[in-house]
């Protein structure tokens, strides 16, 4: 909330329409539910083309990351 209130120094009616206008657009993009309704199609032709992964740990247990 601070950053709306700074974005428009403390004018409460342009805060609650600043923050509506942002809900608003959430709600139309559907950002709450993106993790849920997302579909990686293309998933086996990126793996085609950028091979990557993690391969273990090193002696003092970090993982290793190999592209």
């Amino acid at each position: 909330m601070l950053r709306f209130c700074r974005a428009r120094k403390f004018k409460i009616d342009e805060i609650k329409l600043m923050y509506g206008n942002f809900i608003k657009w959430r709600e139309e993009n559907k950002i709450d539910t993106i993790i849920d309704d997302f579909d990686f199609t293309e998933r086996d032709a990126v793996r085609a083309i950028y091979p990557h992964g993690y391969h273990g740990t090193d002696r003092q247990g970090r993982p290793i990351y190999i592209e």
